[in-house]
C-alpha cells in the first residue's frame, strides 16, 4: 500500500523537473500517509488507548526508511513515534525511549557538516558539533533530547553527569533555532529539571512557565511539567492539574493528538483510585 502510494506521488509529479523536488513530494504524502493511520486510534469519550495502532503507524514509517534510509525526517518521525511508545508502554527490553534517541542522533548523523564536525570530536556530542544543526533538524533535536531526559528520569538520573553536557548542547540548539516553539522549550525545561546537584528551582520554573505558555492547551508538555518538575512541590496542585489533563479531550490530528491522548491516559492512570477489595464477611 505505502508502495503504492510513492509510485502514485511520482506518477502526480511528473511536471516537476526537480527530482529532489520529487523526493520531496513524495515523501511527504508517505509520512501523512504513515499518520493518518493514528486519527482513527484517539477514543474521545473513554480511554481505550492501545498501543497496537502506534505500531502499525512504526511499521509503516519503518517500510518508509528501507525506501528512504538518507532522510532525516524519517528518523524525527520515527523517533518521536517510539518516545510515545516509550513513555505510554515502557518495556526495560525494548527500551523505546532510548531507540528514540538513538534515530534521532542517527538522523543528524545524516548531515555531512555535521558527521564531519562529530568525527573531529572523536565521537563527543559537544555544542560544536550541534551548531552544525540546522532549523531542518529541528524534530531531530526535540525528541532526542526529549527521549533521552525521559530516558535518564526512568532510571533516577544515573549517569546524568555523564550524559547532560551533551543532552544540555541538544535542548541548548532546539532553542536557539526555535525561541518560542513550545516542544522545544519544554525539551529544554525538562533538561534543566534533571540538574543532580544544586539544581536553580528558580530557573526551572521560570523554564517550566515559559514552555507552557507557548502553548497552554499541549497537554503532554503539562504532563511532563509535573513529572519533571513535581519534585518538592504542591502536591494537592500537581493533582489538580492531573485531574484536568484527565478531563481534557484531545485536539489537533495525527501524532499530536495521539500525543494528547496518551497524556490523557497517563495522568487517569495516576489520579484514578486503586480498586479495594472488601473484606470477607
Amino acid at each position: 500500500m505505502l508502495r503504492l502510494l510513492v509510485l502514485s506521488a511520482l506518477l502526480c509529479s511528473g511536471c516537476r523537473s526537480s527530482s529532489r523536488g520529487l523526493v520531496e513530494d513524495t515523501l511527504g504524502l508517505a509520512l501523512e500517509s504513515c499518520e493518518a493511520m493514528l486519527d482513527s486510534a484517539v477514543p474521545t469519550a473513554d480511554d481505550a488507548l492501545l498501543p497496537g495502532t502506534l505500531d502499525d503507524h512504526l511499521g509503516c514509517l519503518l517500510t518508509l526508511h528501507a525506501d528512504y534510509p538518507l532522510e532525516s525526517r524519517v528518523h524525527s518521525a520515527i523517533s518521536r513515534a517510539l518516545h510515545a511508545r516509550g513513555l505510554g508502554w515502557p518495556d526495560p527490553v525494548r527500551d523505546d525511549l532510548h531507540a528514540s534517541r538513538s534515530w534521532a542522533l542517527r538522523g543528524l548523523g545524516l548531515k555531512p557538516r555535521f558527521a564531519d564536525r562529530l568525527s573531529a570530536e572523536r565521537g563527543l556530542l559537544s555544542p560544536f558539533v550541534v551548531q552544525a544543526a540546522t532549523p531542518e533538524d529541528l524534530p531531530l533535536l526535540i525528541w532526542g533530547s526529549r527521549s533521552w531526559a525521559g530516558w535518564l528520569l526512568a532510571r533516577g538520573t544515573r549517569g546524568a553527569a555523564i550524559d547532560l553536557p551533551a543532552l544540555q548542547a541538544l535542548a541548548a540548539r532546539a532553542t536557539e533555532i526555535a525561541p518560542a516553539d513550545a516542544e522545544a522549550l519544554t525539551a529544554a525545561a525538562m533538561v534543566l529539571s534533571l540538574e543532580p546537584e544544586s539544581p536553580d528551582e528558580a530557573a526551572i520554573a521560570t523554564a517550566w512557565d515559559q514552555a507552557l505558555s507557548a502553548d497552554p492547551g499541549r497537554l503532554l508538555n503539562r504532563y511532563e511539567a509535573v513529572r519533571f518538575a513535581g519534585k518538592g512541590g504542591d502536591p494537592q496542585a500537581q493533582q489538580a492539574i492531573m485531574l484536568e489533563i484527565a478531563a481534557s479531550t484531545p485536539s489537533g490530528r495525527g501524532m499530536r493528538r495521539f500525543e494528547e491522548a496518551l497524556a490523557r491516559r497517563l495522568a487517569r492512570q495516576l489520579t484514578t483510585p486503586e480498586p479495594t477489595e472488601e473484606a470477607p464477611e
